[in-house]
């Protein structure tokens, strides 16, 4: 009498665990609206997703992020700090229609509220002014930009500027 209720609940348990499972099936391509995207495992660095990974598009905020980086390795290495006062200049050529904090040439800040410019309202003065601060000019530090971005393995990538915005003009 026992053998036959235990194999009747260990039936009837296979059955549920048949019924209840779900079949595992590959997703089919995400909707992703992005005209270009890359999802890759951290730790492996394996591949999990890409769109359009090279093809040339505006290069906008990766800008903020490379000029941040840069800042955040000189805070790292002793080359700024983060109360450093810093005088507002590398004003010049910004075109009229991006983002800004509306900082005045002269203006005294320090290096962490240019950064929370930088990243909070994308203020693209604050690219040119710690770009010059850290690298003596803003060309100087688009060149090292471009340099950290080979060293990082950004093959396809190369920035005209700090701001990744068209030249004004």
């Amino acid at each position: 009498m026992k053998i036959r209720r235990f194999i009747a609940v260990f039936l009837s348990a296979l059955i549920l665990c048949g019924v209840l499972t779900v079949p595992a099936a590959a997703l089919e391509d995400p909707a992703i609206r992005a005209k270009a995207a890359l999802l890759v495992e951290a730790e492996t660095g394996t591949i999990l997703y890409d769109k359009n990974i090279h093809d040339e598009l505006s290069i906008a905020s990766t800008t903020k992020i490379m000029s941040a980086l840069l800042v955040f390795e000189a805070i790292d290495r002793g080359e700024l700090r983060l109360d450093q006062q810093v005088t507002a200049t590398a004003l010049r050529g910004l075109p009229e229609d991006g983002c800004t904090a509306d900082i005045v040439e002269g203006e005294t800040l320090t290096v962490e509220q240019l950064l929370y410019c930088m990243l909070v309202i994308s203020a693209n003065e604050t690219c040119n002014i710690l770009g010059e601060t850290l690298c003596g000019s803003v060309d100087a530090f688009v060149e090292r930009m471009n340099q950290r971005a080979q060293e990082l393995g950004m093959n396809d990538t190369t920035f005209q500027n700090a701001t990744g915005l068209p030249p004004a003009g």
